[in-house]
């Protein structure tokens, strides 16, 4: 499992596919995922900070919406506040697609979604989050904080080194609420086994 900081920037040339190339040859699957129902407000501002071309999956509780007439409706999420069963869902629905699971709430920087897109291009790549999801939570919509998440984007590019960096620790059962997941990659292992640290250490 690998872990981006949101500061990374697009490739320079150094040859990894970027976020463009991959999108011309794999799919990518946006998968709004949540227990309660969002507000079309919530969804609304969500929408803003997606990729614009991806097709979208709204899961759980998101499915019954209204908004995004477009999406793909897949409500039957068991414990839908919870991101590895949202990806178990969707890693069935959507076989070989390259995925992006999005908790209804996030309030993301721009261009969130296309970071973790691009690592997934890297050599080996199963997935990718952008922060530490039990340190460094990512602020949601009805978070009252003073830093939004923009000026948290500036500050993390700052100080990060814009590189992706290997997770050892990493553990299904702690999935942060953003994530990106390589189609290929994840169909060979399977979504189930992302809680065997045996079988993630093999792939």
């Amino acid at each position: 499992m690998h872990s981006l900081p949101f500061a990374a920037q697009p490739s320079d040339g150094n040859g990894i596919d970027t976020p463009v190339a991959r999108a011309a040859a794999v799919a990518v699957r946006i998968c709004v995922y949540a227990a309660q129902t969002p507000s079309a407000a919530t969804l609304d501002l969500l929408r803003r900070q997606l990729p614009a071309t991806a097709q979208l999956a709204l899961m759980g509780a998101c499915a019954i919406s209204p908004e995004w007439p477009e999406a793909e409706r897949l409500p039957d999420v068991m414990d839908a506040d919870r991101p590895h069963a949202a990806l178990v869902v969707a890693a069935r629905r959507f076989p070989g697609e390259d995925l992006v699971l999005v908790r209804a709430d996030l309030r993301l920087p721009d261009f969130a979604c296309e970071r973790l897109l691009h690592a997934l291009a890297l050599p080996d790549v199963l997935g990718a989050v952008a922060l530490d999801g039990a340190r460094h939570p990512l602020l949601t919509v009805s978070q009252d904080n003073d830093v939004d998440a923009q000026r948290l984007d500036a500050l993390c590019f700052a100080y990060s080194d814009r590189r992706a960096f290997d997770d050892p620790a990493f553990s299904g059962d702690a999935m942060p609420p953003l994530s990106a997941w390589h189609g290929e990659r994840l169909a060979r292992l399977g979504a189930e086994r992302l809680r065997d640290k045996d079988a993630l250490d093999a792939s």
